[in-house]
């Protein structure tokens, strides 16, 4: 069964090769439909991918799990129907892909060329970097101070200061949210200047990229680096930087061993020395450690979880109808209001699946639709990603005032491929907000009739007049 799943996803990865290849055609820059795309390989293909070749997984008694879905056995035949849907979801969205996607660039017409401001970058960044230390400061303080902070969970911290303070509390966490986003993205775009040497000045990039790591130990979340690397490998990836993709590749093995014990450390970052301890301690008794921390670094976990969902839902649980997807509408009305409110959908998987525990979980954007509309989900997956291939035209066409906005939207893409669709349209909405409150976008990128600081993803015509200028005025 395994050689059989395997050969069925080799045409999975045959055709969304092509859709990348047709994709990095159109830009020099990643898209926001390239997030999307990129979301879909390293948060679903890849890691189903590994639970193949591993012939699936269970996960060690020292990772606490309390439910059934913590173990896939793909050589069991109830597992036939999950994979196949999934299967027939990534297929039909990659053909609808190859059919819509344009073969060539269109190049005719006058096309303005634009460069990135890196001044106006720098002071945004800056900006942000301020905002979010003040964030930290908050938090620590309404918490009752740095060693209450650390000492308690990262993802139970705020559950007093949550009762305390209701719907204040939960739109302050929506911005700060969407603030640690953008600079997310404006640290991208530094990076993507960079990697196209564009500036030498590499001051501000160190700064940025401390403030990320910093804030994965504030918040506890390593989402925001991953976000991060993945837009700086298509960066790379889309100007053909081979090489320099695979040294990188190199010392990919050390940073998968380090995400991985980052999410079992991070709960026990008050005493770090016992948290690394506990750490070492267990995995001592495992006997598969490489491929418990491929699982970790990928959120294998998601798959495994949405292989049970398709199992369960219309016999076990009934479907949610698109529920789930109401909270990007309803969210701002205070349960006090409007008390029978649903739930994200990711705490309404904890409640089915390991109600014992106080926490949340994601099983990928395909997990979300399958549990509202069951087979349909199939279908959906490609018309939702034509969606987004339009939402992404859309911003490229207007990139020369949109350019935050652009690496912004590949990152919650991408984070949406992984989650869950009203908490990525939430934050999306309060990303716009403070980008058009804060004119963070105005000045940003500005007309250039040198080829010098050119923007790529414009258009390639840009450095196509440059050099014709400099022919003929020669």
């Amino acid at each position: 069964m395994t050689i059989v799943y395997g050969m069925m996803m080799s045409v999975v990865i045959a055709l969304f090769v092509l859709v990348f290849k047709k994709t990095m055609r159109w830009h020099e820059v990643p898209t926001p439909f390239m997030g999307w795309l990129v979301g879909i390989s390293f948060f679903l293909i890849l890691p189903l991918c590994i639970l193949i070749l591993n012939g699936g997984y269970k996960m060690p008694a020292s990772y606490g799990v309390l439910g059934r879905w913590g173990e896939v056995d793909l050589s069991d035949s109830s597992y036939i129907y999950p994979f196949l849907v999934i299967w027939l979801s990534l297929v039909l969205t990659a053909c609808t892909l190859l059919i819509v996607l344009p073969k060539r660039r269109r190049t005719a017409g006058v096309v303005p060329c634009y460069a990135i401001s890196l001044p106006k970058l720098r002071a945004v960044i800056l900006i942000c970097s301020v905002i979010i230390m003040t964030d930290w400061i908050a938090s620590v303080v309404m918490v009752g101070g740095i060693r209450q902070y650390f000492f308690h969970h990262w993802y139970t911290r705020f559950d007093e200061t949550i009762e305390k303070w209701g719907g204040i509390f939960v739109l302050f966490q929506y911005t700060t949210n969407a603030i640690q986003i953008i600079f997310t993205a404006l640290t991208a775009l530094y990076i993507d200047a960079a990697i196209k040497r564009h500036t030498r000045q590499y001051g501000i990039m160190i700064f940025a990229l401390i403030i990320v790591f910093m804030n994965m130990v504030m918040t506890g979340n390593r989402i925001y680096i991953a976000l991060l690397m993945l837009y700086a490998g298509s960066s790379l990836l889309v100007q053909r930087r081979f090489l320099v993709i695979f040294f990188l590749g190199l010392v990919l093995p050390v940073l998968v061993l380090f995400f991985s014990a980052w999410a079992h450390v991070r709960g026990g970052i008050g005493d770090i020395s016992s948290a690394i301890s506990n750490y070492k301690y267990s995995m001592e008794g495992e006997s598969n450690k490489f491929m418990n921390a491929l699982v970790d670094v990928t959120e294998a976990s998601n798959v495994m979880l949405l292989f049970h969902i398709i199992n369960d839902f219309g016999t076990r649980y009934d479907f949610l109808y698109g529920s789930t997807y109401t909270r990007a509408t309803t969210f701002f009305i205070p349960r006090t209001i409007y008390p029978d409110r649903t739930k994200s959908f990711t705490v309404t998987l904890a409640e089915l699946y390991e109600p014992e525990a106080h926490t949340s979980f994601s099983s990928t954007m395909l997990g979300e639709m399958y549990a509202n509309f069951s087979i349909l989900s199939a279908f959906l997956l490609p018309m939702f990603t034509l969606a987004i291939l339009w939402a992404s035209g859309w911003v490229m066409k207007r990139l020369h005032r949109h350019g935050l906005l652009s690496a912004l939207l590949f990152m919650i893409f991408a984070w949406m491929s992984r989650s869950v669709f009203a908490g990525n349209f939430i934050a999306i909405i309060f990303c716009i907000v403070l980008i058009r409150g804060l004119r963070f976008e105005k000045g940003l990128f500005y007309p250039t009739n040198s080829d010098e600081l050119l923007y790529p993803g414009i258009h390639r015509a840009c450095k196509a007049r440059a050099l014709d200028r400099r022919l003929f005025s020669g």
